[in-house]
């Protein structure tokens, strides 16, 4: 079976919020893993996929990476409340 090439990208080049790739620093990320690869960009497109992957592949932050980053350009980009 011949194995799928992924191609090489940084969290930087995915287009993640500063703050989350800040928090990815601190917390020890260096390169995103084949998973995050593959889904982070389809993720932060909103498009709909399902990842399958080993334990300790980086599911959990190839899931809540991009959400979290969404969420904060989201927040940034929206116009102050009034009341």
């Amino acid at each position: 079976m011949e194995q799928e090439s992924v191609k090489l990208e940084t969290f930087k080049s995915m287009g993640l919020s500063v703050s989350v790739l800040k928090a990815l620093e601190e917390m020890g990320f260096e390169e995103p893993s084949p998973i995050q690869v593959r889904t982070i960009p389809l993720i932060m497109e909103e498009s709909d996929l399902i990842g399958q992957a080993q334990t300790g592949t980086g599911k959990t932050a190839a899931f809540g990476v991009p959400g979290d980053s969404g969420v904060r350009r989201n927040y940034q980009d929206r116009a102050p409340c009034r009341r």
